[in-house]
């Protein structure tokens, strides 16, 4: 048995060594993608971060053959240990083959391998077409030194330990329990969330991030994915799209100058699930939100808004990209389409803003990290950086540890900022760090009692900023990351699901106490907000300027199975895989103007 263990271990070490030397290779023949300006940190980084991802994939490499090794334990025959040698050695090969072409064509493509990359080399004419005859010499060249150095190793140094001695059948119980183990690796620990490519992001340097990524793992990644990437949705020819989209963004909009700066600091406040069904309203008597209640008086209270979505991952794309969310598949989880996406923080950045996020949990989780970083924010406050004391919530820390860190930045910040903060407690489990305000045990007054924490803390936020002279130069953007159907347990599908307050206040804003109820979502913030700071937004062809006159008052979302669209006196809620519309209500809009935009977003995000 202690032969066997001892192979075992010696293939850990094996696949990190290749999948180190891999990494390796791919800095030294993309170095031109640095601009100059790498350092030897980030370069170190890249392997430190990396090693998460190249774990994982030795996990699932060194599975299949701990099986055998159990096998072989037990029935004791030599081709188990053959099997175990050809595997390897085919391993080697094909995983040598993908490293090549990765280094090859990244060059030209700027992304990863991955396994939509791998359908397109099927056509590998086109391939050559843009492949110089160096890059191919020099792929060519990294299989030789990659794979025959560690074929050579394998066979000579890995392989001959599993004959040095003959093991019982009792050591299949410790392969068994090293086969369970290995199933640590593969998701990347204890976590509650699973290992993803946000793992490995660390730097603004987009090319680091990707230097990180193991080749192999973001194949096996990207082809779990697959099924979600290829949701399309067809209705009408291309033309017919276009003609109906066409009219629900009306071009050289103008609207009112509302800010009373020309660059003032910005502060968003995502509120993780609050609903709209939480502002003016009581349980159990209470007051959920009075502090909410209040701001909502004091500011431009929008009282139509949608989000664009029900989860975190597609909110934050949609507010800071302008993107609508897509039925079953979620862009977040394809970098090489997040990266072209628009960004208000890539925005901001040119024109001097410095940028931040602040969040609670663990940034890794549905692939935040590497959407926030593509998207150009500087710095990321997250659960780890906090002392471990503060972390008492099972996600990690509680709303207002968080906002005491952003009021403690704000005192130190340049000028102007724009920081972006994502709330934690209204998620489940709902569990809050003072004594419980509504007192029940069902999950809508603990979830009821968790917005009445969060909106406590959000209170005493918006109470300190207002004593700090910042406040007068500031504009504060109170909006949820998308809607639950708690308090009433309403429907997937439901408009009350997906209804989300918005509110902006702050000293930067000339008027105040407006009521806006024109119909909007999350995908309308880039264009209102860009508009009031004279930026230019085409760049955002999903997002409207809410408050120029002319704009077209109406909100698209979408769920797995379907999408609503509303305006003022339109309710259209379609299932697409009935193919029927569950309500059909209005006649400002064409019957189908939903399915056409939902037809347009999903053929633009395919394209990306």
């Amino acid at each position: 048995m202690l032969s066997k263990l001892k192979y075992y271990f010696f293939s850990w070490i094996f696949w990190l060594s290749y999948f180190a030397v891999a990494r390796a290779l791919f800095l030294g023949l993309n170095w031109n993608k640095t601009n100059g300006e790498a350092t030897f940190f980030e370069c170190i980084q890249s392997f430190l971060y990396g090693a998460k991802l190249d774990a994982s994939v030795t996990g699932y490499l060194i599975f299949f053959p701990t099986l055998i090794l159990i096998a072989d334990s037990i029935f004791k025959h030599s081709w188990f240990l053959k099997t175990v040698n050809i595997y390897t050695n085919i391993l080697i090969l094909i995983i040598s083959i993908l490293v090549m072409i990765d280094s090859g064509v990244y060059p030209h493509w700027g992304n990863k391998l991955d396994v939509y990359g791998a359908f397109y080399l099927n056509n590998i004419g086109e391939v050559m077409n843009f492949v110089s005859f160096k890059t191919v010499i020099l792929s060519i060249l990294l299989f030789l030194i990659l794979g025959l150095p560690f074929y050579f190793i394998y066979k000579k140094g890995v392989h001959p330990i599993l004959y040095q001695h003959k093991s019982k059948w009792t050591s299949a119980f410790v392969f068994l329990l090293l086969g369970i183990m290995s199933i640590l690796p593969i998701r990347g620990g204890l976590s509650i969330n699973p290992i993803n490519l946000s793992t490995v992001y660390f730097s603004n340097k987009t090319f680091f991030n990707h230097s990180a990524i193991n080749v192999a793992w973001n194949i096996i990644y990207t082809y779990s994915e697959k099924d979600k990437l290829y949701q399309s949705f067809e209705y009408f020819d291309t033309n017919k799209v276009q003609s109906y989209v066409k009219q629900l963004y009306p071009l050289n909009l103008h609207s009112p100058k509302l800010l009373t700066a020309k660059r003032p600091n910005i502060v968003f406040v995502i509120l993780e699930s609050f609903t709209s069904k939480l502002i003016f309203q009581k349980w159990d008597n209470i007051t959920i939100t009075p502090n909410l209640n209040d701001l909502a008086k004091e500011g431009f209270y929008f009282s139509n808004f949608y989000s664009s979505g029900d989860r975190t991952d597609e909110g934050l794309v949609s507010i800071l990209s302008g993107y609508p969310a897509q039925p079953i598949s979620y862009i977040i989880n394809y970098q090489s389409k997040t990266a072209k996406l628009p960004s208000i923080v890539r925005d901001l950045k040119k024109v001097g803003y410095h940028t931040s996020f602040y969040y609670g949990g663990d940034i890794n989780f549905a692939n935040m990290k590497s959407f926030l970083l593509q998207s150009g924010m500087e710095e990321i406050i997250e659960k780890n950086d906090f002392t471990q004391n503060k972390a008492t919530a099972k996600w990690g820390l509680h709303d207002e540890v968080v906002f005491e860190k952003v009021l403690d930045d704000i005192k130190k910040s340049e000028t102007p900022f724009f920081k972006t903060i994502l709330t934690l407690t209204s998620h489940p489990p709902f569990e809050t760090p003072v004594p419980v305000v509504i007192n029940g045990p069902d999950v809508n007054t603990l979830f009821a009692n968790s917005a009445n924490y969060t909106d406590r803390a959000l209170g005493n936020f918006i109470n300190e900023l207002k004593q700090d002279p910042v406040w007068k130069n500031t504009l504060v953007v109170l909006v949820a990351d998308h809607g639950v159907p708690y308090l009433d347990n309403c429907s997937v599908s439901d408009p009350k699901k997906f209804k989300i307050p918005m509110i902006w206040l702050g000293g930067a804003l000339g008027e105040q106490l407006t009521l806006i109820d024109k119909y909007a979502s999350q995908t309308d913030i880039a264009n209102t907000l860009l508009s009031q700071l004279d930026m230019p937004a085409e760049n955002y062809p999903y997002s409207k300027n809410i408050f120029s006159p002319a704009s077209k008052s109406f909100s698209f979302y979408t769920w797995n199975h379907g999408f609503g669209f509303l305006g003022d006196s339109t309710t259209h809620i379609y299932n697409h895989t009935s193919r029927r519309f569950k309500i059909k209500e209005g006649k400002e809009f064409p019957d189908s103007i939903g399915n056409a935009y939902l037809q347009m977003v999903s053929d633009d995000y395919l394209k990306k």
